[in-house]
């Protein structure tokens, strides 16, 4: 008995279905109908979750899929670039993102206020394009931000082997933020020694002290002191260091670092080098200043307050009379008068005011 499939027919505006006899149909009709009856899924071969996310992903880059965005991250410090993307692909792919998504009155969600002041900022014409919901972050740059979210809902690796130092930490900072622990893993790799401040300080004392260092890897390690200097003069791997890595260091731009605490830093240096408990006592002067040696010209004591170097002479016996005297009256420009201070650098670090 040949099987019957309903046909539509409109009679009179109303719908009728008629029965349509599989058996009268020619080969090729029941191969249309069997590719019809197939989902889009098979007829693309996606046959896992996996490649279908991959699928969906990448027609979210073609424009004419525009309306399946429905989230508008701004991103930027400076010029705010908006990066569209899905919110249930990101749901799907990460749990920061569900809970995100999921939590109502989220601080970094923007409100009808909010949505109006940043029209005012990008301008109505591009504004009329965002999605209602917008999601800003101002920490991160867009290019490894946009990136990230590729790599999320598409489930590809980062292509990294051309990407700077600068770019790859701040993709490791968006991967912390969001809890992207595979996208760390893999910047990890890429970035060798230098995943860890103990890997980093051992490669920036072997390079710094080598006279025949490529420049490659000279400009690595100028790269991640300018990017983790604070962090650097106070970890603990810091004291590790050679008397002339240290003073490399400080022939870096330090200007994120106030330079009271850059000479703590090395005081804590040079006492951890003379007595590894740091039970150094201030009658040990001596030994600190020549612990220093030239690390001691590279500190900026012109650029502190006056009371900051008293304090530091009678707490440290680094500095004689004539020194702190010196200081003094340089920053106070007694007169319009500047004694000489030596071998000291006056100038400010770059980036000071």
């Amino acid at each position: 008995m040949a099987r019957c499939l309903p046909k539509f027919a409109m009679t009179n505006n109303n719908i009728k279905i008629q029965p349509i006899d599989e058996s009268m149909m020619t080969r090729h009709s029941l191969n249309n109908l069997a590719e019809r009856r197939s989902s889009t899924w098979s007829k693309l071969e996606l046959d896992t979750v996996e490649t279908r996310v991959e699928y969906v992903a990448k027609k979210l880059e073609d424009p004419r899929w525009e309306g399946f965005h429905d989230i508008v991250f701004h991103v930027g410090s400076e010029v705010i670039t908006p990066i569209k993307s899905s919110k249930l692909l990101l749901s799907i792919s990460l749990p920061y993102f569900e809970k995100l998504f999921a939590t109502s009155g989220k601080s970094s969600i923007k409100d009808d206020e909010e949505l109006e002041e940043e029209r005012m900022e990008v301008g109505e014409e591009r504004a009329a394009e965002f999605k209602p919901e917008i999601v800003v972050f101002r920490d991160f740059e867009p290019d490894p931000f946009k990136a990230v979210l590729q790599s999320l809902v598409g489930g590809k690796r980062l292509d990294l082997a051309d990407k700077d130092f600068d770019y790859i930490f701040e993709v490791v900072k968006i991967g912390q933020h969001i809890n992207y622990l595979d996208i760390i893993k893999q910047c990890n790799v890429a970035l060798g020694p230098f995943a860890t401040m103990e890997g980093a300080c051992k490669m920036i004392n072997r390079v710094f002290c080598d006279p025949k260092a490529q420049e490659k890897e000279l400009s690595m390690c100028r790269s991640y002191v300018q990017r983790f200097q604070e962090k650097l003069i106070r970890s603990k791997a810091f004291l590790n260091l050679s008397q002339q890595a240290v003073l490399e260091i400080l022939k870096t731009d330090l200007q994120k670092i106030e330079e009271i605490d850059i000479f703590n830093a090395v005081i804590r240096w040079a006492k951890f080098n003379i007595d590894q408990k740091g039970e150094v006592t201030i009658e040990d002067g001596v030994k600190l200043r020549k612990a220093l040696g030239d690390i001691l010209y590279e500190i900026r004591f012109t650029c502190m307050s006056p009371e900051q170097i008293v304090e530091l002479a009678k707490s440290t016996n680094v500095l004689n009379s004539s020194e702190v005297v010196n200081f003094i009256m340089f920053i106070n420009g007694c007169n319009g008068i500047r004694p000489s201070v030596g071998q000291f650098k006056t100038e400010p670090r770059s980036g000071d005011n």
